[in-house]
């Protein structure tokens, strides 16, 4: 059997915890063949741990794509993506090629923040990809910013959010970052996800 293709459209982290880095090594446990469309280079100051997120030229994004859509990607996966135009093309993107499936991960903050790196990205993924998205996997803080719930603070806000983003347009939600509510409702939640995996 062929080996499946996955391009991830995503930010680089240098720490390799997260972004690109942390796709590819999961893409190769999971015995696929991954691809990169670099939107970003996200570095951390040592001492603050705060970010810069600096973005890539479009056109060396567009060449990029231009060069993974040539090998035919299967599946195609998001990241940060940054900025409103890149978001938009990767909606254009998924659509033009012949990719099964169309993962979401909506990136809007850096890991450790609660700040939005661009307010206007939000709209821009409702609008551009989860109408497409065969799953969008957003944590705790971004699935209240799709939904326009706000923070989620129990198990029926996030069924809540998980409906509302449903209901934009996504084939399957999966909502993420349980941990991060109070000991009752982790465990309700652990629970709920133990059924759906099962």
């Amino acid at each position: 059997m062929a080996l499946k293709k996955v391009l991830t459209i995503a930010g680089s982290d240098t720490s390799a915890g997260a972004g690109m880095q942390a796709d590819l090594k999961t893409f190769q446990e999971l015995d696929t063949y991954g691809m990169v469309a670099l939107t970003a280079i996200v570095t951390m100051d040592k001492d603050t741990w705060s970010h810069d997120v600096t973005p890539l030229p479009m056109d060396v994004f567009e060449k990029q794509l231009e060069t993974a859509l040539s090998i035919g990607p299967d599946a195609i996966k998001t990241g940060m993506l940054g900025t409103e135009e890149i978001i938009k093309r990767a909606g254009e993107v998924y659509e033009a090629s012949n990719a099964q499936y169309f993962v979401v991960d909506p990136v809007m903050v850096c890991k450790g923040e609660d700040e939005v790196l661009n307010p206007g990205n939000t709209e821009a993924m409702i609008k551009y990809l989860l109408p497409k998205a065969t799953v969008v996997a957003p944590n705790l803080f971004e699935a209240g910013q799709l939904s326009g719930l706000g923070k989620l603070n129990s198990i029926e806000d996030m069924k809540k959010a998980a409906t509302i983003i449903f209901d934009k347009g996504a084939q399957h939600v999966i909502i993420k970052g349980g941990k991060a509510l109070d000991q009752d409702n982790r465990m309700t939640y652990t629970m709920m996800v133990k059924h759906f995996i099962n």
